[in-house]
């Protein structure tokens, strides 16, 4: 009798779990063919900024599992075509695609043509302003530069890529591969954006190495703009640290005589702590939607620690910015769309400045990154 019940509990047990796997993990599922309607093999289907990537079959067709509830950037891409990029929401079922690429154009930009010594400098200014200038900046390597198309335009530097750039970050333990849709640097006042889509996978180390690559990315997860849309999400955005104040107005300046109006990092905003509660609505188990003024975000776990969420009246004061650790962050849009990764739905949702603004690819993370508890 024992060993029938012993029995019925495993199978109660197994289907439990299967069934708590189907209604939480699902199945992004896709064709690719080109614009005639042929079915392309080993096209590489990604989710930008993250550890899942596939490459199409001989029937032209991907799978990519374990997909959680969220919202998602599916990239196509293959040699010889323009990539593919697609917002995927998915709620609770699975998803299939067909998607259809296009050969891309031959364009013809202005050509560097000049020393080797200027050539390595565009790629030292391109290395600092893409991988950054930290201390895990300066452990990424490129592994082929030769697949970066560079060019000039008045004055501006631009690279991209027609296949992925791969980088070794050595100091957070991750092989990244980047395609670079559009890279701007401006000699004349040292700006630079960028703008692409990535994939993520692990290095293999040693149990030591494994360590410092766990410290390593535990230390760039805290404070992160991914860490504050996590904590805006489960509704923690004191306790985990962070510091948002709503910013009223930019005090205008005038330098000497000039007619010239300039914006400084001097404020006008509420000293106290906005109650996120009240700017985020749930939309269902897997988003929120985010309303929000423009907002002076810092990472400050010691002062938080001892704050608490007021219902006071708002007050304004006069206030200096310190973009060195602090950020401003806008909504372009009414509202943003966040899951529980730190995803959301409009990638042009967010207009960001100051710390997180200068973030760079040598201290990104992918999504599926968890921290230690």
């Amino acid at each position: 009798m024992k060993t029938i019940l012993r029995y019925l509990l495993l199978n109660i047990l197994i289907f439990i779990g299967t069934f708590t796997y189907g209604q939480d993990r699902y199945r992004l599922t896709g064709i690719v063919t080109d614009d005639k309607g042929q079915t392309l093999k080993s096209a590489t289907a990604f989710i930008s900024g993250s550890e899942k990537i596939t490459a199409t079959n001989d029937d032209g067709k991907f799978t990519l599992a374990g997909m959680d509830p969220g919202s998602y950037k599916l990239s196509v891409t293959m040699l010889g075509y323009s990539l593919y990029t697609q917002n995927v929401i998915i709620k609770s079922s699975d998803i299939n695609l067909s998607i259809s690429l296009i050969v891309k154009p031959i364009v013809l930009n202005e050509v560097m043509i000049g020393s080797a010594k200027k050539a390595n400098t565009n790629y030292e200014f391109f290395k600092k302003k893409f991988l950054g200038t930290s201390a895990n900046a300066k452990q990424c390597a490129i592994l082929n530069p030769n697949v970066i198309n560079f060019s000039t335009r008045k004055g501006v530097l631009l690279a991209s890529t027609d296949e992925f750039l791969i980088i070794e970050n050595k100091a957070l333990g991750y092989r990244i591969k980047y395609l670079i849709k559009d890279f701007e640097y401006k000699r004349a006042d040292f700006t630079s954006i960028y703008d692409g889509e990535t994939s993520f996978e692990k290095l293999n180390g040693s149990p030591e190495m494994e360590k410092v690559w766990a410290k390593n990315r535990a230390d760039v997860y805290k404070g992160s703009f991914m860490h504050f849309l996590r904590s805006v999400y489960a509704n923690k955005v004191l306790k985990e640290g962070f510091l948002a104040r709503q910013i009223y107005a930019f005090v205008p300046f005038k330098d000497g005589n000039s007619d010239v109006v300039k914006y400084l990092n001097r404020v006008i905003l509420d000293p106290r702590p906005i109650r996120f509660d009240t700017l985020a609505t749930t939309l269902d188990s897997a988003f929120i939607s985010l309303k929000s003024p423009t907002l002076y975000v810092t990472y400050e776990p010691k002062i938080t620690a001892r704050m608490k969420d007021t219902d006071e009246s708002p007050t304004q004061t006069a206030f200096e910015l310190d973009n060195s650790i602090g950020s401003i962050l806008k909504l372009r849009a009414d509202k943003a769309i966040i899951d529980r990764k730190g995803s959301y739905t409009n990638y042009r949702a967010f207009y960001i400045e100051g710390y997180w603004g200068r973030n760079r690819v040598g201290d990104q993370l992918p999504y599926e990154y968890q921290p230690p508890k």
